[in-house]
């Protein structure tokens, strides 16, 4: 993808883990697998190959390192640059895209800890089944785990806001079509592209479905807000 760098093409940092590069590679796959995208009549075989090509490099120790000290090499001769242009990486939708496939995982695994926690607390006897009202008597690691998730969430959505992506369009429906659409052409601005989204849908979708879409926005922002409304 033009000059972007391996982790660019991922959408993800530098410092990520293995087990971040696999997932964010797994969506992406999902996303530019050639097969998902034969009936929007797009062709994303080379996106794909770039993934596939990233993921090869990021997820091999010695391929990594040796390719951080390639690329660390020729930053040296851009010292002379803004000391804010790794920040400047978030012209890459990609980067966006990915914080909204983070946000919509963390907020799952958040409410899915928090409804195993209770399940396992009225199993137990009725002391026990008081003090689970309060999120202060989960478990430590639990809780840390929890607020581990509370901070990626709060991440995601900063990163978000500040590609001046609206909330609406925050779903994985509307994030996907534009990736695919920007991903052809990567000198498009992305806020246009979902301005075609949105035209997409009013002119393709029935009434039915737009109003399920909101309904669908509605049921994530409410389980947004009682995310963040934690405290641990």
């Amino acid at each position: 993808m033009n000059t972007q760098t391996y982790y660019d093409i991922l959408g993800v940092s530098q410092t990520a883990t293995l087990e971040e590069i696999t997932f964010a590679k797994n969506n992406l796959a999902k996303v530019y697998h050639p097969d998902a995208n034969v009936h929007c009549d797009v062709d994303t075989t080379l996106q794909m190959q770039e993934i596939l090509e990233a993921f090869q490099f990021l997820s091999n120790e010695i391929k990594r390192n040796e390719y951080d000290q390639h690329i660390s090499s020729k930053r040296v001769f851009q010292t002379f640059q803004m000391d804010s242009e790794v920040e400047q990486r978030e012209d890459s939708f990609v980067l966006l895209w990915q914080a909204a496939q983070n946000l919509h995982f963390y907020v799952s695994e958040s409410l899915r800890i928090h409804e195993e926690n209770r399940h396992l607390m009225k199993s137990r006897i009725p002391i026990f089944k008081k003090m689970s009202k309060n999120t202060t008597h989960l478990p430590a690691e639990v809780c840390q785990k929890l607020q581990h998730l509370k901070t990626e969430i709060t991440h995601s959505i900063q990163l978000l806001s500040k590609g001046n992506i609206p909330a609406p369009f925050w779903n994985l429906d509307a994030m996907n079509w534009v990736l695919i659409r920007w991903g052809q052409k990567q000198s498009s601005n992305y806020l246009t592209l979902f301005h075609r989204y949105e035209h997409y849908v009013e002119t393709t979708f029935t009434r039915k479905l737009r109003l399920k879409r909101k309904s669908e926005h509605r049921l994530f922002c409410n389980q947004l807000t009682k995310v963040l409304s934690y405290n641990y």
